[in-house]
C-alpha cells in the first residue's frame, strides 16, 4: 500500500505555497473548503506526481500559479516501509 506522508507545493495552481506533513498519521482525511479554495488542485497535484497527468486533463502550462515563477510539486510517500520522494518541476529556471 502507498501512503502519502507529505505534500509540498510551490507556485502550483491556486497554491502559492503549501506544506502538509504527517498525513500518514492522520488516518482518513477529509478535505473541506469553499468553492475555489484549491481542493481539486490538491487532487491534481497528487495525480500529477503519480501519473504524469491529471484526471481533469489540465494542460501542463496551466499548472504554475504564476507563469513567471518556479513551480515545484513534491510528494513523500511510504510504500510498504520504503520512503519514496517524487519531485517535479514546471516552468522552473534551474530545471526548465
Amino acid at each position: 500500500m502507498i501512503k502519502l506522508k507529505e505534500l509540498h507545493l510551490s507556485n502550483f495552481r491556486s497554491w502559492k505555497e503549501l506544506h502538509l506533513t504527517g498525513l500518514d498519521k492522520m488516518g482518513l482525511t477529509l478535505i473541506q473548503g469553499r468553492n475555489g479554495s484549491g481542493k481539486s488542485n490538491l487532487k491534481a497535484a497528487i495525480e500529477y506526481l503519480l501519473l504524469d497527468e491529471t484526471s481533469d486533463n489540465l494542460a501542463l502550462d496551466e499548472l504554475p500559479f504564476n507563469k513567471g515563477k518556479d513551480c515545484v510539486i513534491q510528494g513523500i510517500f511510504d510504500r510498504d516501509g520504503d520512503v519514496v520522494e517524487i519531485t517535479k518541476y514546471r516552468n522552473h529556471r534551474k530545471y526548465s
